[in-house]
């Protein structure tokens, strides 16, 4: 069997078996994804910018895109709360048009903040 691969962010990968993608633009609707299994069957997966080294997002059931998840939801004096498809990048960006910086050195700003944490 021979491997095709596809270019996603810097990296190589085997490109992805047949799944169903879903880009949920909020909580509310990853929620109706996940209790709605005949229109997106599991195993279902979140998928960021694609920087990470692992497989664990490749899936045959249901990838849920995150990146129309991106807006900067709240801010307070000391903390700011963003969706999970943020990219560093953005967010650095945002907190630099108010004077602040973010925390911390990353490498890849085009990563999302979800797939940091995760």
């Amino acid at each position: 069997m021979s491997r095709q691969f596809t270019r996603q962010s810097k990296l190589r990968r085997p490109a992805q078996e047949s799944c169903v993608i879903a880009r949920p633009k909020n909580t509310q609707e990853v929620i109706a994804i996940l209790n709605d299994p005949e229109r997106f069957p599991g195993p279902v997966r979140p998928v960021g910018s694609g920087s990470g080294s692992t497989r664990c997002a490749r899936t045959n059931g249901t990838s849920i895109d995150m990146s129309g998840m991106n807006q900067l939801i709240r801010r307070t004096a000391d903390t700011v709360t963003v969706g999970a498809g943020m990219q560093l990048r953005s967010l650095a960006d945002k907190l630099a048009g108010e004077g602040l910086e973010l925390a911390g050195a990353y490498e890849y700003p085009e990563r999302t903040v979800g797939g940091l944490i995760s």
